[in-house]
């Protein structure tokens, strides 16, 4: 005669939690992983090799979706876009030869695309890591504007 130690009483327990996580990532449950009620004399050996397969092929199946979720990232489907990405045409010129360009600015995957022509393919492509940050130098209005708001607090006072 069997009994049952603590090992098989927690895979009895937490197979129906996997279950009811392998139904919240939407995959179907194959047919033998149909949720039925405990009976405590499914304790024989083989019962308990039959469920800790089901909760070996339930964990690899829930990690591997997890897994698929986290590489996706911010660009997941399922998640709606805070700020969309936003595509701007510019003027540049090159040896006295205006050309128009497309920028397309992309914040939330920190992402500068550049398309020298609307039917080409992207042709520059910076991800956030290659773009150096800069404090832009005021220009000379603004060195002046700063100047004269400085001296207005200073009679203020």
């Amino acid at each position: 005669m069997f009994t049952l130690s603590p090992a098989p009483r927690e895979v009895i327990r937490t197979l129906p939690s996997l279950e009811s996580l392998q139904r919240l990532f939407d995959q179907p449950l194959s047919p033998g992983l149909r949720p039925r009620p405990q009976v405590p004399g499914e304790a024989n050996p083989i019962n308990m090799v039959s469920k800790l397969s089901q909760l070996t092929s339930l964990l690899s199946s829930i990690e591997d979706k997890v897994k698929a979720l986290l590489h996706e990232g911010p660009e997941s489907p399922h998640r709606r876009s805070l700020i969309p990405p936003v595509t701007f045409e510019v003027k540049a010129e090159s040896l006295g030869i205006p050309q128009k360009m497309q920028l397309k600015v992309d914040v939330e995957s920190g992402k500068l695309i550049i398309k020298k022509s609307k039917d080409g393919s992207e042709d520059k492509f910076y991800s956030h890591k290659k773009i150096p940050f800069r404090k832009a130098k005021p220009t000379g209005k603004e060195r002046m504007g700063e100047q004269q708001h400085s001296e207005s607090r200073k009679g203020d006072g």
